[in-house]
């Protein structure tokens, strides 16, 4: 939220979540993968917010560097963008090299948190509290999932060889030991 300059807090948001459950009403909670220094148990931390304040349905997105916008200007002029494929600018494909981790982490990220929100066993659970809606949206949301990541194939491969670590220039092996 900081990183966004919200003025919120989660505590709040929390409050709010719950009130809004008390009352009935179902929300649809949308989160954001890929701020740098992210800690690597986001998706955990995040998917137990969710399922705490019960958050009935969820996307969960990545951060994406908007051509023309502020944060978007300051990740091309560190050389961070991976790509300048504009299709790929949606919110569901890394374009960039987050802190903390590589691109195709962030990605899995991304999927995982899909996988354990709409995990097979909330079908039972949903089941057995008559929302028969919920049942539909786990079947869908998980087949969603499956679907974009069999699409996306020759990408996630792609996104796998930009996030290898580049290999040592021919001769820099023996630099290496020398400097042992």
């Amino acid at each position: 939220l900081e990183a966004v300059h919200k003025q919120q807090r989660v505590s709040e948001t929390a409050t709010f979540l719950d009130r809004i459950a008390d009352r009935g009403i179902e929300v649809h909670g949308m989160f954001i993968f890929g701020f740098d220094n992210e800690p690597h148990d986001i998706v955990e931390a995040t998917v137990a917010f969710a399922r705490r304040h019960r958050v009935h349905s969820v996307q969960f997105m990545i951060l994406t560097p908007l051509p023309g916008s502020r944060w978007g200007d300051e990740v091309e002029s560190q050389g961070r963008l991976i790509t300048h494929d504009w299709s790929l600018f949606d919110a569901h494909h890394v374009c960039f090299r987050p802190e903390g981790c590589t691109p195709a982490e962030l990605q899995r990220r991304q999927m995982v948190g899909h996988d354990r929100f709409y995990a097979w066993s909330e079908v039972p659970r949903r089941a057995l509290a008559g929302d028969w809606a919920g049942v539909a949206l786990v079947l869908y949301a998980r087949n969603l999932n499956r679907t974009w990541q069999r699409r996306n194939r020759p990408y996630l491969a792609w996104l796998e060889e930009v996030s290898r670590p580049a290999a040592p220039l021919e001769g820099a092996s023996e630099e290496a030991s020398a400097a042992k």
